[in-house]
């Protein structure tokens, strides 16, 4: 762009005082400002001074110090282009010549007139050409300037478009290597690669010969890519009629078009995120009126822009006192300011808000608004989980989880109804354990869901994935349900976590990912439960083992004692008080005692005791044992009897006071019973209830099986060394009696004598039959069950009676009464009875000998029954230690050979024939018989025998 400075003109007039008013009043509105000068000095003084800026020069020729001719020469030697006119008031040729040589601009000769209308009208062609001349000058030195400007590519174009000159910029844009390129067009240049290019600088090109400036912009290659330039096509005028020539300027824009393009793209960007971001910009001025609405307000208040704008304050849209003036100025800038705020709709908001000073088209308070609504609700959810967790850290029950799960989840969820339902292993239902009251119904209080069910319930435990359904349902508390939005998770094998809402689509992702975590916390709170319960229930199994432990080796260290003290004793009464003592020992049981019911009035009679409760067994037994007492009951029974708690019946048996008055807790009644033989019963009172649990009664139970054993070995010890006894006979006409039975099938008498012998097989008995009867009893032995061999030792060769040798199934009669002190000396039996001759010892009682054939045969009756002094011979004393030392096969080869006369003189049987009755070879005979003699001999004849 071209800049005319327009100076107005200013004639400097030289000459005499006369001359110069003549010409100045020629020359009166011809200029702006006339310079007047006397001399020659004054005038180039006046033409030195700047602030004069003289454009013509009128001279007389007469001047006080010199003439017009020496006032020109020294003008132009510093102004050669400026205008001077010699105007004399007489001129002559060689003047006028002389002027011309010296180089004036006009010379004029005074017309005469004043004004001088033609001095006028030459000063101001002189004054309009000195001007045009100036314009000129002053836009070519422009157009040299902007010809020039390395930042722009200058070309110019004759009328027909070639290349007339182009500026260094131009030349090194279009690689030329001459700066007037000929015979090329500005079309031409290889800058221009499109066709489209190409015809729209053409067609700009003619537009602007006709006088019409075009502006475009287009795109060249270079080696880096496509540049985009600005494109301005105008003509140069070189004269007034036509223009013959036109100026191009290039200027490369790209960057400015990438700046605005990232400027429209960024102001895209801008403009989506603010319609989409959730925190909005409000900027309001001094007196809290909108100023700019960010365009995505409504997301957070509901409000459009246009809406917000006609609420018109921002304390009517946040409420007053959001912040305070003074403070603002004074920080700047206040940040996190939260608001709770009611959106269009009715919903309420958390705001997190920043409040900044700013000067923005009369805006002067930025505020920007964030809804921290779901980080807010997510803060108070994962408080409310640490509460949970803090909290079910110390529950004990699942009752207490289940309580804690529906309280807290309560606060957590922003749900009117929650409720938890617990599985029943027993029976696969669910159960209501615990729920909100805000909407359960009093006659639904107790819930009970079947898994077979189709409901969010049952469906969320079997599948055990979160349900959700946002449709409206059929509770399974309230009917009718006005729920609309119901979730259900399951609390791993334990129940489900029900919560619902009467509000629809209000499961939002918070929620769920809340409810999750609920249940994981409460999932991870039933299995420590469950662990602990595990824990604790081992721990008691432990301990109660250790207990029965520490009870087993109690009572193992009574029955050692007991058995060391059975081995030692050698009397019933002994074994019966060292047996109360060690029950007692140590404080182990309070009281022990041992008792017999009497043969006349079966009342038990205590025989001996131990502890402390003497006087409980002299107030309860004084008259007749209670019937209730466990004593009574195990001697009747003849079973254990144990009474846990004496307490519990106190008022209905009398015995129980009694017992609490000593300090008993609980009781023990085992009775001393070996075989068939009852010997008492030994009653224990221990201080504590429960004292006797199952493996202390089973030991017990056994203890009182070895002590009656114990006292049986005593009464048989007794038996052995007696000086008295008593003889007994009975009679038995018993038909499933296997001795009556073989004598009747037989139709025989049969004899048996002391020659009897218990084996592994059963028992061995010697009988004496008559010779006849041999065939007929062999044949009765196989027929009849509980006979299991017959073998004939001895026959009689004079018609008297033969030997033979039964074996009997166990059990036996003679073993039983054996067993029990008595001695069977005899059993004689015939096809219509069966006698049985018996020696009990003193001090063997006869009731028990009496009971046992009782229970044994049927139809028994006793014939006699007497007291007789027993023989000391030495053979009773020594039989005994004999039979100890023999086996059972030892004692029956020499009760064969015996009965078979091997011993007689002259011998009845040989050795191989008692060898074949046997069934072993006569060696093995022989080697067994030594060896019993040999037994004998030691027996009878050691003195340590």
């Amino acid at each position: 762009m071209l800049i005319n400075s327009y100076t107005p003109p200013s004639v400097l007039l030289v000459g005499t005082e006369s001359w110069l008013s003549s010409v100045a009043t020629s020359l009166e509105g011809t200029a702006e400002t006339l310079h007047c000068a006397q001399t020659v000095e004054e005038g180039l003084g006046r033409l030195r001074n700047e602030s004069c800026d003289i454009s013509c020069i009128v001279s007389a020729y007469t001047i006080p110090d010199g003439d017009g001719i020496s006032l020109l020469r020294a003008v132009r030697s510093t102004h050669a282009q400026l205008p001077v006119i010699l105007y004399p008031r007489n001129g002559s040729e060689s003047l006028a010549s002389n002027a011309i040589a010296a180089g004036t601009t006009d010379y004029i000769v005074p017309s005469g007139d004043i004004p001088d209308l033609q001095l006028q009208e030459r000063v101001e062609q002189v004054l309009t050409n000195a001007k045009r001349e100036e314009d000129k000058i002053q836009q070519a030195e422009q157009f040299e300037i902007q010809f020039s400007d390395p930042l722009t590519a200058t070309i110019l174009l004759d009328s027909d478009g070639f290349i007339h000159r182009m500026n260094d910029t131009a030349l090194e844009l279009t690689d030329a290597t001459s700066k007037s390129p000929k015979n090329k067009r500005l079309w031409d240049l290889p800058l221009w690669t499109q066709q489209r290019d190409i015809r729209n600088i053409r067609n700009s090109f003619e537009a602007a010969v006709l006088g019409m400036p075009q502006t475009l912009e287009t795109t060249y290659d270079t080696p880096n890519g496509d540049s985009v330039v600005d494109l301005s096509i105008r003509a140069a005028p070189e004269g007034e009629k036509e223009a013959r020539s036109v100026l191009v300027t290039m200027k490369n824009i790209s960057e400015r078009v990438e700046l605005e393009r990232d400027l429209r793209h960024s102001e895209q960007l801008h403009r989506v995120i603010l319609n989409n971001m959730n925190e909005t910009i409000l900027i309001a001025d001094d007196d809290g009126e909108f100023t700019y609405i960010c365009p995505n307000v409504r997301f957070i208040f509901g409000y459009t822009a246009e809406e917000i704008e006609e609420i018109g304050t921002i304390s009517e849209l946040l409420g007053d006192g959001l912040f305070d003036t003074d403070d603002l100025d004074k920080k700047g800038i206040i940040t996190n300011k939260e608001r709770e705020v009611t959106d269009k709709y009715a919903d309420e908001h958390t705001l997190l808000i920043n409040i900044k000073r700013v000067s923005i088209n009369g805006g002067t308070t930025l505020i920007s608004c964030r809804d921290i609504t779901t980080r807010k609700q997510r803060e108070e959810a994962l408080s409310t989980l640490h509460d949970l967790a803090r909290e079910l850290l110390y529950t004990e029950s699942r009752e207490e989880i289940a309580q804690s799960l529906v309280q807290h989840a309560r606060r957590a969820l922003p749900l009117e109804y929650i409720e938890y339902y617990s599985l029943d292993e027993r029976t696969n239902v669910l159960h209501s354990s615990a729920s909100s009251d805000s909407l359960k119904t009093p006659q639904k209080s107790d819930t009970r869901i079947e898994l077979s069910e189709e409901n969010v319930v049952s469906q969320a435990f079997l599948e055990g994935r979160l349900m959700i359904t946002d449709e409206g349902i059929e509770s399974p508390v309230i009917q009718p349900s006005d729920l609309r939005s119901s979730l259900a998770v399951p609390i791993g094998d334990e129940g489900v976590l029900f919560a619902s809402s009467t509000t629809p689509d209000s499961l939002n992702d918070v929620v769920r990912e809340i409810t999750d975590l609920l249940g994981a916390t409460a999932e991870a709170a039933f299995d420590r439960v469950q662990r602990d319960e595990k824990l604790h229930k081992r721990d008691r199994e432990l301990q109660q083992r250790n207990r029965r432990l520490s009870k087993l080796n109690r009572i193992n260290d009574i029955i050692r004692e007991i058995d060391q003290e059975l081995v030692t004793a050698r009397t019933q009464e002994g074994i019966e008080y060292a047996v109360c003592e060690r029950l007692t020992a140590s404080d182990r049981f309070n009281f022990a005692w041992i008792g017999f019911p009497g043969e006349s009035t079966g009342q038990v009679i205590p025989q001996a005791w131990a502890g402390r409760g003497m006087e409980y067994l002299n107030s309860t037994f004084s008259e007749d044992v209670p019937h209730e007492e466990p004593t009574a009951q195990a001697a009747e029974t003849r079973q254990a009897t144990v009474v846990s708690n004496i307490a519990s019946k106190i008022h209905s048996e009398t015995w129980r006071s009694e017992a609490l008055a000593h300090g008993f807790r609980s009781a023990l009644s085992l009775p001393l019973v070996h075989e068939e033989a009852f010997y008492g019963v030994v009653t224990v009172y221990a201080s504590q209830q429960e004292a006797f649990d199952e493996t202390t009664l089973s030991v017990l139970n056994e203890l009182s099986e070895t002590i009656a054993a114990a006292i049986t070995a005593a009464k048989q010890r007794d038996a052995l060394l007696s000086d008295t006894a008593t003889e007994l006979e009975y009679k038995t006409t018993d038909k499933e009696s296997v001795l009556l039975q073989l004598a009747r099938t037989a139709d025989c008498a049969i004899c048996f004598d002391e020659g009897l012998q218990q084996t592994s097989q059963g028992i061995s008995a010697i009988a004496k039959v008559e010779q006849d009867s041999l065939d007929h009893l062999r044949e009765a032995a196989i027929s009849i069950v509980g006979v299991e061999d017959f073998r004939v030792i001895s026959e009689s060769t004079d018609g008297g009676a033969s030997s033979v040798q039964l074996r009997f199934s166990n059990p036996f009669i003679a073993t039983k009464l054996i067993d029990h002190g008595a001695i069977l000396r005899e059993i004689s039996v015939n096809p219509e009875a069966m006698r049985l001759k018996i020696e009990v010892p003193h001090p063997t009682a006869t009731r028990p000998i009496n009971n046992i054939l009782s229970n044994e045969f049927k139809d028994l009756s006793l014939i006699t029954q007497y007291g007789r002094q027993r023989s000391n011979d030495i053979r009773d004393l020594a039989r005994p230690q004999i039979f100890d030392q023999l086996t059972d096969r030892q004692l029956e080869v020499v009760r064969t050979a015996y009965l078979s006369g091997y011993f007689e003189t002259p011998r009845e049987s040989t050795g191989s024939e008692v060898a074949e009755t046997l069934g072993v070879s006569p060696s093995a005979f022989s080697q067994l018989n030594r060896t019993v003699q040999r037994k004998i001999f030691s027996t009878l004849l050691e003195p340590e025998s």
